[in-house]
């Protein structure tokens, strides 16, 4: 790149145009025609031949249009309103920077970064100023082309307002990337800043067992049933992520169709009168009086009904389910992705996000009784308040600091880039919570281990404890496994009772007291006192010990890691299904501290990228290392996990005997595992290698 500023794309140069030399080619003439020399100048064999009579020769064809420029593209979409109702999805595109570099080829194509406004709008509450952060921006540009992409800054200003519609604000930014993919090489998009999400409900049609140790109750229809143990069938829908990037990076399937503002739907749980082996069958009708109706509401969802039944409460309270066929239909796929052994969507584009916003926060509390205004000191630091009543920290969002964590993750980035590891060990390490029946950290390591043939040996720790933890954390490694238990919030390990050991290995903990980014309140004589205290955090990693390491600069000499996490819900944003991503309860539990898992590990912790799960479910991303080590770059792998889940014939539903229920091989097992690769995301800049 030509300068910090100066990012874009180079214009096309003029086309020049090939003409073809026509050539001809005499037949064999018949035996007694005379042949004799042309004529200058006509380019005729024949004697008998009237040259006033020669067709003129064709035009040449035109030249293929100049490719329209990323000014032109944004155009189309400033602004955009893709459901004409009034309200713009898309308020502005235009590029970040003031004279964009022209578009020139590179080995790997064109990422187009789409960069949050608030990010870079001057703000008197805020110091980063918008030149300021334009420079750290431009720094991210120039790594990213100086690793063969070229990229492409774009302001990106969308739907901001009280509606939840963030799903069709999402099909607005992919119309825009779909237009750039029809005349760029786009390998992906890197959303800096705050952007919706897109959110699935799937329903799913299965034979159902309930063992005697958990039975169900069927009181909905006219024959009511408790406490029942056997088979039964399931037609049930499910809220399953509140994350899938696989809308934005699935250039041509079919999400348009499927997104709903607002779903109504009823889940049933039915036991038809026949015997359990005649039931499912394609074309069947199931009519029984015993059954259970839920009825659900989702807002702002993409609706995937992997079903062809039909439902039919009766007024007289018996239930018609009419089987059309027992095949899952997979709305979104695409024809090219129908044709894979497991019909699932497979993304064209590799999608991730670097948004600290939700962990970008700060604790205030009232004056207290001895003047004090702040939680923290005049060094920045955590202090004791003292109050006559129970007074509590409250944790606001930041533009600030949000700023700073933009800033300080491209300096980390660049620093990696630069080789600044290479002292360091290139190796592996996984750890595994105690008592957690996760995957083992041997295991881990060999899955991981396959990312690159050039590792030293792994390092690993077994039935880990909360300080063992922080302390692997402080162990340098590349590429690290975490099999924890964990949900939005928090990833559990094993019981640290003494708070003492876990401030002073988090850096909390001086000759003057304990100084975490954690306040506990306790009484002392008539005071109410908050103090900076690990006391009662015994088993969870969350943001108040990341946020201690890295104020407490612990993890500087631990050099960066790219993180995948086993654990449940890492990536979930709470609250998602109520709200939208612009709400301040979005991605936080509460005002306390209870703020986004994976978002404080990676911001945090010194990650350069993160892959994990935003589902109760069971799966480690298959395909993905292999893909790491092909490509050599991390952000990648997650759309290797969907090639690779797409050409697995053992999921593929159809294929399985419907009417049997065993766990682990039947039909059931794989309509729920087969798509999968829908609940895992990465965030983090998706070029970055594991090695330079």
């Amino acid at each position: 790149m030509n300068s910090l500023i100066a990012l874009g794309i180079r214009g096309l140069a003029a086309l020049s145009l090939v003409l073809s030399t026509l050539s001809f080619q005499a037949s064999a003439l018949p035996r007694g025609d005379v042949v004799v020399p042309a004529k200058p100048g006509t380019g005729r064999i024949c004697l008998d031949c009237d040259p006033t009579n020669d067709p003129p020769l064709p035009p040449p064809p035109p030249p293929p249009p100049p490719r329209p420029s990323f000014a032109t593209l944004m155009s189309h979409y400033t602004p955009f309103d893709i459901n004409a109702d009034g309200t713009a999805e898309i308020n502005s595109l235009k590029a970040l920077f003031p004279n964009p570099e022209p578009y020139y080829g590179t080995p790997n194509g064109v990422v187009i970064v789409l960069v949050d406004p608030r990010l870079v709008t001057d703000d008197p509450a805020i110091q980063m100023s918008r030149f300021e952060m334009s420079l750290w921006l431009a720094h991210l540009g120039n790594d990213i082309a100086s690793d063969g992409f070229f990229p492409y800054f774009v302001e990106a200003s969308v739907y901001d307002g009280p509606a939840h519609q963030d799903g069709r604000t999402l099909l607005a930014l992919r119309r825009f990337l779909q237009e750039v993919r029809s005349h760029y090489p786009l390998a992906g998009v890197l959303l800096v800043g705050s952007f919706p999400d897109a959110s699935i409900v799937r329903s799913v049609f299965v034979k159902e067992n309930a063992y005697a140790d958990n039975p169900i109750s069927l009181t909905s229809g006219a024959q009511p049933v408790t406490g029942y143990s056997g088979h039964f069938l399931g037609l049930g829908a499910e809220f399953i992520t509140p994350r899938a990037e696989v809308v934005l990076g699935d250039m041509d399937g079919n999400w348009e169709n499927l997104y709903r503002p607002t779903l109504s739907v009823t889940s049933y749980k039915a036991l038809p009168l026949e015997p359990t082996e005649q039931y499912p069958q394609n074309g069947q009708y199931i009519y029984t009086p015993h059954y259970q109706a839920t009825d659900n509401t989702y807002q702002d969802v993409f609706y995937i009904q992997d079903h062809s039944v039909i439902a039919n409460a009766l007024p007289n309270r018996w239930l018609i389910l009419n089987i059309t066929s027992l095949e899952e239909p997979s709305p979104e796929v695409s024809a090219a992705d129908r044709l894979r052994p497991n019909r699932i969507a497979r993304p064209e584009i590799v999608v991730s996000r670097i948004d600290p916003r939700r962990v970008a926060v700060m604790p205030t509390a009232p004056t207290d009784l001895d003047g004090k205004t702040s939680p923290l000191d005049a060094n920045g630091r955590p202090q004791e308040l003292r109050y006559n009543y129970p007074a509590r920290v409250i944790w606001r969002r930041d533009g600030n600091l949000e700023r700073k964590l933009v800033a300080d993750y491209i300096a980390r980035s660049h620093r990696f880039r630069l080789g600044y590891d290479s002292g360091l060990p290139f190796r592996t390490s996984a750890i595994r919570a105690l008592n957690s029946g996760l995957r083992s950290p041997t295991s881990f390591n060999n899955l991981l281990r396959q990312t690159s043939d050039g590792f030293q040996a792994s390092t690993e720790v077994d039935n880990a404890m909360l300080i063992d933890y922080v302390n692997w954390l402080k162990e340098p490694a590349v590429l690290r496994g975490i099999s924890a238990h964990s949900d939005g919030v928090n990833s559990q390990f094993g019981l640290t009772p003494l708070s003492y050991y876990l401030a002073l290995a988090t850096g909390g903990y001086d000759a003057t007291g304990t100084h975490v980014w954690r306040w506990v309140s306790e009484r002392r004589g008539p005071d109410w006192v908050l103090t900076p205290s690990f006391e009662g955090l015994t088993v969870d990693a969350n943001f108040h010990i990341y946020r201690t390491m890295w104020e407490t600069g612990v993890l500087q000499s631990s050099g960066q890691s790219f993180f995948v996490h086993e654990g449940c819900e890492v990536m979930r944003p709470k609250n998602a299904e109520r709200v939208p991503y612009n709400d301040p309860t979005y991605g936080q539990a509460d005002y306390y501290g209870g703020v986004a898992n994976g978002e404080s590990l990676m911001f945090y912790a010194n990650g350069l990228g993160l892959l994990a799960r935003n589902k109760v479910f069971n799966d480690v991303p298959d395909g993905f290392y292999k893909e790491v080590k092909s490509s050599g770059r991390f952000g990648f792998g997650w759309r290797s996990y969907f090639f690779a889940e797409a050409d697995k014939a053992g999921l593929n539903e159809r294929t399985a005997d419907p009417i049997a229920v065993n766990p682990g091989s039947d039909r059931r097992w794989r309509s729920l595992q087969r798509k999968r690769s829908y609940f895992w995301s990465t965030i983090g800049d998706p070029t970055l290698k594991l090695r330079y």
